[in-house]
């Protein structure tokens, strides 16, 4: 298993990471309570400054993030990197590509196949653990 393996520095840096996300998500949504989108109020300028500019942080921060994961747990992949090109040249839709690659990948190598898939479950459980996080920790600073 990737996580369990070659894959432990940067899964623990993914996890480290995920508490500037879970900080600037909860300042957004904070400041977002402050502000009325219906009408325009040039008085109210910095909160709205930033809320869009912790939001555009954020945002960054997580793709960043699950950026430098993937690409780590990804190098297992590099023997496949020429399936999608095969791939291509037969259908133009790119969900056939990535659906036909992942069925080629679960039957040549079933284990790379598992380590991308508990890669990908890890990830997307991390990041809503930092957005339920942030809406706890906005709602707490909140009241």
């Amino acid at each position: 298993m990737f996580v369990l393996k070659e894959g432990r520095r940067p899964f623990l840096e993914f996890l480290r990471n995920l508490t500037p996300c879970a900080l600037l998500f909860s300042t957004a949504i904070v400041l977002f309570v402050n502000l009325d989108f219906r009408r325009v109020d040039w008085s109210n300028w910095a909160n709205t400054l930033g809320f869009f500019s912790c939001s555009f942080f954020a945002c960054v921060a997580c793709l960043a993030n699950a950026s430098l994961f993937l690409d780590a747990s990804l190098e297992s992949l590099e023997r496949f990197s020429r399936v999608p090109r095969a791939l291509g040249h037969r259908t133009k839709s790119h969900w056939r590509i990535v659906v036909a690659s992942l069925r080629l990948l679960s039957r040549r190598a079933p284990a790379v196949f598992y380590d991308l898939m508990i890669t990908m479950l890890v990830m997307n459980v991390g990041l809503l653990v930092v957005l339920i996080a942030a809406v706890n920790g906005a709602r707490s600073a909140l009241r």
